[in-house]
């Protein structure tokens, strides 16, 4: 009777420890194939304003729909361009002096071409400039100087530069900062 239970036992330990380094493989299988995902390190870096509008923006790893916070959109039209796109989401800014949580934050960084510096022009009609739009396309500010630079691909990249105010708000914004991780996401 002894003899029989220890047997049982003994089964039933081994299909215990099958089980359990089962799951254990499929479980480091799963963790492996999100790991060496394409958008798996996310994007990162941040961008400081100060002056008109005033706080920090954290360039968010994913987006909602698992795209990473910063992507590269491609133009090929008669010019080929592209467009470094941040979107932030509930930042907390300081806005005409008044503090305040932005439920959209879209900040475009255009060159001409990837891997080199660039002197920022004025407004969104230069081919190197910066946009940014807080909330609304009424309070918006584009840049009328400084600089930017790209790797080649995009994938990261720095900036300085002034920004001037449309209409709806006075004053210009110091912008600076850099980021890393960015993916091609749209070709236009």
């Amino acid at each position: 009777m002894r003899t029989q239970r220890g047997a049982w036992i003994a089964r039933r330990g081994r299909r215990g420890t099958l089980l359990t380094v089962l799951a254990g493989l499929l479980v480091g299988i799963g963790g492996v194939s999100w790991a060496s995902g394409a958008t798996s390190n996310g994007s990162s870096g941040s961008f400081i304003l100060t002056g008109d509008v005033s706080g920090t923006l954290k360039v968010p790893g994913h987006l909602p729909g698992g795209a990473t916070g910063c992507t590269i959109t491609i133009n090929v039209g008669a010019v080929k361009s592209w467009s470094e796109d941040f979107n932030f989401y509930g930042s907390k800014l300081t806005v005409d002096g008044q503090s305040k949580r932005v439920k959209f934050v879209d900040l475009q960084v255009g060159v001409r071409s990837l891997g080199r510096r660039f002197t920022l022009g004025a407004g969104t009609n230069s081919p190197n400039n910066i946009y940014v739009m807080i909330g609304s396309e009424h309070y918006s500010w584009n840049s009328v100087a400084g600089t930017v630079s790209t790797a080649k691909g995009g994938h990261s990249g720095s900036l300085a530069g002034e920004l001037t105010a449309g209409g709806y708000q006075p004053g210009p914004t110091m912008i600076q900062g850099s980021w890393s991780g960015c993916e091609v996401l749209y070709t236009s």
